[in-house]
C-alpha cells in the first residue's frame, strides 16, 4: 500500500448481524466514487433512452434546429420587445 495514500476503514453492514470490514485507500475510494457516478450517469441515460415521448420530443428539437426554426436568446428579446 507503499504510495497510495491515507487508508481508510469503512464498515458495512449489509444483513440484519453481519458486517463487512473494507480497507480502502484515499484512490481506492476515488475509483468508487468515480465509478458510482459513471453507473449513475449510465442509468439515467437509459432511462431517457426508455422514454418513447422524451425521445420523440428531442428529435423534434433536433429537427427545428436543422430547419432553423429556432431563435437565439437575443432574438427571442427582440421578440419580446
Amino acid at each position: 500500500m507503499e504510495g497510495e495514500g491515507k487508508v481508510n476503514t469503512i464498515e458495512i453492514n449489509y444483513m440484519v448481524g453481519y458486517c463487512l470490514t473494507l480497507i480502502l485507500s484515499k484512490r481506492d475510494r476515488q475509483l468508487l466514487l468515480e465509478t458510482k457516478r459513471l453507473l449513475e450517469e449510465i442509468l439515467e441515460t437509459e432511462e431517457i433512452l426508455a422514454d418513447k415521448k422524451l425521445m420523440f420530443r428531442l428529435k423534434k428539437s433536433d429537427e427545428d434546429v436543422e430547419a432553423g426554426q429556432i431563435l437565439t436568446l437575443d432574438e427571442l428579446k427582440n421578440e419580446l420587445k
